[in-house]
C-alpha cells in the first residue's frame, strides 16, 4: 500500500513538472543579453542575441514569425550581429578558446565560419564594407586601429592609424565614408572620414562617451550614444557637425542603437538594462517616447 502511495505521488510530481516546463517553454520569449539588433537592408529580419541555456545565440525576428527563430547553437560567447549587403549572411563576434574572433554565419547552408582574431580584450563590431569586404577595429601597437579585410585574399588593411582607440565604425555607403568613435583627443568623441582613411574630422565635442554612430537611410543625419555617469543620451548631428539635437535622456545605460525606417515609421531600436535586465526597447523619433519591444 505504501509503495503504490508513493508511485501515485511520484506520478503526479511528474506530471507536474512537465507542465511546468511545457508552459515555461511556450510563455518565455529568448532573453536579450548583449547589443543589437541589426536589420537587414530591406528592414524585414531582425538579428539580436539571446542566451539559451546559458549561452548567447543568434535569433532572427520577423513580423510574420509566432516566435523568433534560433540559428545558432554553439557553446561560444557571441555579439554585435550584423547583415551583410545581400542578406545572405550575418557577422558577428564570439569567442573562440579564448580569442575574440570575427565569425560569419552563412544562411544559405546553416553554417558558421571564423574569419581572423580580433586581438582585442573585448569583443568589436564589424562593419559590412561589401558582400566581399569588411572593417573591424582591431588592437595594433597598443592602440584600437580600423581595419580593412578582404574576404576573398584574407589582407588585412589599416584604415586609421592615430594615438588613441578608433572603435565602432559604421559605412556610409553613398558617399562612400566612414563614421566612427574615437579618443585620440582625450573624450570618445564622433569622427568622419573617406573610406581610404584621409580627411578624418572631429564631429563632436561632448566631452563626454560618445560611440555607436549610424546614420538614417538617406544619410543625411548621424544618431549616436553619449554616455554620462549612469544615464544615456540619444543625439544626433549633420554630417558636417551642425544642428546637434538630443532626442531622449535614459536614466539607465544604453548599450546599441539600430536606425529602422519603413513607410511612415521613423524609430530607432535600443538595447537598455532597464530594471536590471537587457531588453529591446523602440524609440519613435516622431513622438520622441520610447516603449518595450523585447
Amino acid at each position: 500500500m505504501r509503495n503504490k502511495k508513493l508511485f501515485i505521488f511520484s506520478t503526479i510530481a511528474v506530471i507536474l513538472l512537465t507542465i511546468i516546463i511545457v508552459l515555461y517553454n511556450r510563455l518565455s520569449l529568448p532573453k536579450v543579453i548583449t547589443v543589437g539588433p541589426s536589420w537587414d537592408a530591406k528592414h524585414e529580419n531582425m538579428v539580436f542575441v539571446s542566451q539559451v541555456n546559458n549561452w548567447s545565440q543568434l535569433f532572427i525576428y520577423n513580423e510574420t514569425y509566432s516566435n523568433p527563430k534560433q540559428l545558432t547553437k554553439s557553446n561560444s560567447a557571441k555579439h554585435f550581429p550584423n547583415w551583410s549587403p545581400d542578406g545572405s549572411k550575418i557577422i558577428f563576434c564570439e569567442l573562440l578558446d579564448f580569442n575574440w574572433t570575427i565569425t560569419i554565419y552563412d544562411l544559405k547552408n546553416n553554417t558558421s565560419k571564423p574569419i581572423i582574431k580580433t586581438h582585442t580584450p573585448v569583443p568589436v563590431a564589424a562593419e559590412w564594407l561589401s558582400n566581399n569586404d569588411i572593417m573591424y577595429s582591431t588592437l595594433k601597437n597598443g592602440d584600437r586601429e580600423i581595419v580593412k579585410l578582404d574576404l576573398t585574399t584574407n589582407i588585412e588593411k589599416n584604415i586609421t592609424n592615430t594615438k588613441g582607440d578608433d572603435i565602432s565604425p559604421t559605412y556610409l555607403k553613398q558617399s562612400n565614408r566612414v563614421i566612427f568613435s574615437s579618443n585620440r583627443n582625450g573624450f570618445h568623441e564622433i569622427f568622419i572620414m573617406d573610406i581610404d582613411g584621409r580627411n578624418q574630422k572631429q564631429l563632436t565635442k561632448n566631452k563626454s562617451y560618445s560611440s555607436h554612430p549610424i546614420t538614417n537611410k538617406n544619410e543625411s543625419r548621424i544618431y549616436f550614444l553619449s554616455k554620462e555617469d549612469t544615464h544615456s543620451l540619444i543625439c544626433s548631428i549633420q554630417l558636417d557637425g551642425l544642428d546637434y539635437k538630443i532626442h531622449k535622456k535614459f536614466e539607465e545605460r544604453v548599450f546599441s542603437i539600430e536606425n529602422y525606417e519603413k513607410g511612415n515609421k521613423r524609430e530607432l531600436f535600443l538595447v537598455t538594462n532597464k530594471s536590471n535586465q537587457l531588453n529591446i526597447y523602440k524609440l519613435d523619433l516622431k513622438s520622441n517616447t520610447s516603449h518595450l519591444f523585447f
